[in-house]
């Protein structure tokens, strides 16, 4: 890894449990002022309605016209912009 990089994003969705010594991974630092850090571990107990959600939007979606997906798709970000935006404030 080098140690001269920055980054104004490190983002890790679902794969820092993967990985058998992570610390290296996890010790980097957005170098530059307002970087971030994403990670999102997930596990397979507690996430049934998640994966069951998941797949009937997918049943659905990969019958639809594409601008139809991307009206939904629009949709669902609109409602976790709001969701996003009430946890900063609860």
């Amino acid at each position: 890894m080098p140690t001269d990089a920055e980054f104004d994003l490190i983002v890790s969705i679902g794969v820092i449990h993967h990985i058998p010594a992570p610390n290296p991974i996890v010790q980097l630092r957005c170098e530059r002022p307002g970087g971030r850090m994403i990670v999102w571990l997930y596990g397979e107990e507690g996430s049934g309605l998640i994966v069951q959600s998941i797949r009937a939007l997918r049943a659905v979606t990969t019958r639809l016209p594409h601008v139809m997906v991307a009206a939904i798709a629009s949709l669902l970000t609109l409602a976790l912009d709001v969701y996003i935006f009430g946890c900063r404030y609860v």
